[in-house]
């Protein structure tokens, strides 16, 4: 039986080891341990899944062109450490996919609590990126504080907010352009109040009572935005353990 041997995955392999990065071939399955020559160039034949370690960074991947490509199906392809929080992206032949339905996942910590934050592609219905918090080394579920839509056509941000950062603001705002609009719970009064700002003048609604003739002049539509809230009572699709991913990162 012959074996194909990547010579370009050899000299980097050996460059890598020579540079004084920490290298590991993964134990797991062949899902893991290999991926398909096939998928990358057409050629027959497999070629190792490894992980580098270069202390501030995990990278998981195979090698081409004399250089790592990332990609993982069994854990973040990337992982990036830094003082009080660390940086978990998935990648499979080094474009950025969606695991669990996101992106990216950052852990940090925060008002002495740990703190989530996870990014999606944009695309309309969906947050973008949310932010929530639990208290530190819990394994419960957290609280949504943030989330963040930027595929709400004709609007370029829209922005849904509860006690982020413990400051007790419950609001939800809209950008067109410059053109904004902020809809926030008034506890005083047990409703909303409605803010209108563009480049020219800025319009405080009590109550939201001229919300709709308001929206018009403003935006040139219609607003209501409440149901953006919806989106800080949501389950969590995606793991919220950190241990899950470092375990993942175990098996290379």
């Amino acid at each position: 039986m012959m074996f194909y041997v990547n010579r370009i995955a050899v000299v980097f392999f050996l460059a890598l080891v020579l540079s004084g990065c920490n290298i590991s071939i993964v134990s797991g399955g062949a899902r893991c341990t290999t991926v398909d020559n096939r998928d990358i160039d057409g050629s027959f034949g497999t070629r190792d899944v490894y992980r580098i370690d270069t202390g501030r960074e995990t990278r998981i991947g195979y090698s081409q062109f004399g250089r790592q490509v990332l990609h993982s199906e069994c854990a973040p392809a990337r992982t990036t450490y830094r003082a009080t929080e660390t940086l978990y992206e998935w990648l499979e032949f080094g474009q950025p996919i969606e695991e669990d339905g996101i992106l990216s996942l950052r852990f940090y910590t925060a008002n002495s609590r740990t703190n989530l934050n996870a990014t999606r592609k944009v695309r309309p219905g969906i947050a973008t990126e949310e932010f929530s918090d639990k208290s530190l080394s819990s394994s419960s579920t957290p609280t949504m504080r943030k989330a963040i839509f930027l595929g709400e056509f004709p609007f370029d941000r829209i922005e849904v907010v509860s006690d982020f950062d413990f400051d007790n603001v419950k609001q939800v705002s809209a950008t067109i352009g410059t053109t904004s609009k902020t809809k926030r719970w008034n506890d005083n009064t047990q409703q909303y109040d409605c803010v209108y700002t563009s480049p020219t003048s800025t319009r405080i609604d009590n109550g939201c009572e001229n919300e709709d003739s308001l929206d018009d002049q403003f935006l040139d539509q219609s607003a209501p935005l409440v149901e953006y809230f919806d989106a800080l009572s949501g389950s969590f699709r995606y793991n919220t353990n950190e241990s899950t991913y470092q375990r993942q990162l175990n098996l290379y």
